[in-house]
């Protein structure tokens, strides 16, 4: 992957767990970002998906 990546995962997720989402951060080569949210299990806050929408309008302008 070439582009610029965003990663967010819950530290508490029970379905997806976080070493896995680990594994494929630290594969990633291109400008990444990542935001581990600890009291998120399998879903996101309104305060995540904003965090996601301002980096979405930083990096892909």
């Amino acid at each position: 992957m070439k582009g610029p990546v965003f990663r967010t995962w819950g530290y508490n997720d029970d379905v997806c767990p976080p070493i896995t989402s680990y594994i494929v951060y630290n594969t990633l080569k291109s400008k990444k970002e990542a935001l581990i949210t600890p009291v998120n299990e399998h879903w996101i806050s309104v305060a995540t998906r904003h965090q996601i929408l301002e980096w979405i309008k930083k990096n892909l302008q």
